[in-house]
């Protein structure tokens, strides 16, 4: 069940339950990846009575305890958000021979879907999927759209159609995501020892060839004392050349 609630914050044994575990405030937040704003706002009642049900949730994962542990209104609220669902929920499927039987009267629906959406995948190029696996992906999701709704009920007055095409176009768009992502990771890991295409080397020697290459401090030590001992081999004149007292200023001699 989603955990799209709110339940009243105080009273709370978050103080008691902090300190025996030697958490400061802000560490809390950290722990329980939520806003420090909001555990700040828990020591004064005047900044709001409710908090989020995800939130609470966090705060006790933290905690290492359940959630009405930390906040006793967390029971009540969960048990009044699942009777508010279950009132706006109905079950329109009252046996598997109802929910396939919808499956196939919805068989087009995936079709048409699948069909729409190709265009999603095809900007990934990087997937090999034809239109018989789109179809496929469709129909995976109507499947498992249909069995939820003969479990847990659909909302009120809401087609079967309707909720399994917004299903089906939110998987479509996750797996496009997805594809895209991976496509952008690919890229990046790209082989430095791959051929580069049209030219006779690698990725890494192409790279190599644009960056400047410098020496390192032993050789350019060694450089040094070779240049010393050939420059006092050369006469005063030839000391004085420009060329020569470019060197000297370089291997500062």
């Amino acid at each position: 069940m989603s955990n799209n609630f709110t339940l009243n914050i105080y009273p709370n044994n978050l103080t008691e339950m902090r300190k025996k575990r030697g958490l400061t405030l802000k560490e809390l937040a950290k722990c329980a990846g939520v806003g420090e704003s909001t555990m700040y706002n828990m020591k004064n009642e005047k900044w709001g009575s409710e908090i989020k049900a995800k939130n609470a949730e966090r705060i006790a994962r933290a905690l290492g305890v359940k959630p009405q542990e930390v906040f006793p209104d967390y029971a009540r609220a969960k048990k009044e958000y699942a009777n508010k669902i279950k009132r706006e929920k109905e079950r329109i499927f009252n046996s598997i021979e109802e929910r396939d039987a919808a499956i196939e009267k919805t068989y087009y629906l995936a079709v048409y879907i699948a069909k729409k959406n190709k265009w999603r995948i095809e900007q990934c190029r990087n997937t090999v999927m034809d239109i018989e696996d789109l179809i496929g992906e469709a129909l995976l999701e109507l499947v498992e759209t249909a069995e939820k709704v003969r479990r847990e009920g659909i909302k009120k007055n809401m087609e079967f159609s309707k909720y399994a095409g917004h299903a089906m176009e939110f998987r479509f768009k996750s797996m496009q995501e997805n594809l895209m992502r991976q496509k952008r990771t690919a890229c990046i890991n790209v082989s430095l020892d791959a051929a580069v295409p049209g030219v006779e080397t690698t990725y890494r020697d192409y790279a190599e060839s644009l960056i400047p290459q410098t020496n390192s401090p032993e050789e350019i030590a060694i450089l040094r004392s070779e240049c010393r001992e050939a420059v006092l081999l050369l006469t005063q004149e030839q000391r004085r050349e420009p060329e020569i007292l470019e060197l000297v200023r370089q291997i500062a001699i």
